[in-house]
């Protein structure tokens, strides 16, 4: 029987899908804007394209959500895992 990919999971708290729509900016990057694909009260998990290096290990960074108001701004990050997923 295969392994539970959730049962290998070594984050502290439940992180939950986000559902299409919401995306974060890092500040100061320039990787653009990453789609959110999961958040919980300690972290999220985003991917994004970029054609360039970031410009420096991001301090902050703001959410949102597409058609709607909702928006968090100024939040305090730190960088756990950056990775390339797809390279041309």
């Amino acid at each position: 029987m295969p392994e539970d990919k959730a049962s290998d999971d070594r984050r502290k708290l439940r992180r939950f899908r986000v559902q299409d729509g919401a995306f974060v900016i890092l500040s100061p990057s320039n990787a653009g804007v990453g789609r959110v694909i999961d958040i919980s009260i300690d972290g999220l998990s985003f991917d994004y394209v970029t054609t360039q290096e970031p410009s420096g290990e991001p301090t902050e960074l703001e959410i949102f959500v597409t058609d709607s108001a909702f928006r968090l701004y100024k939040i305090p990050c730190k960088m756990i895992t950056d990775f390339i997923t797809f390279e041309i």
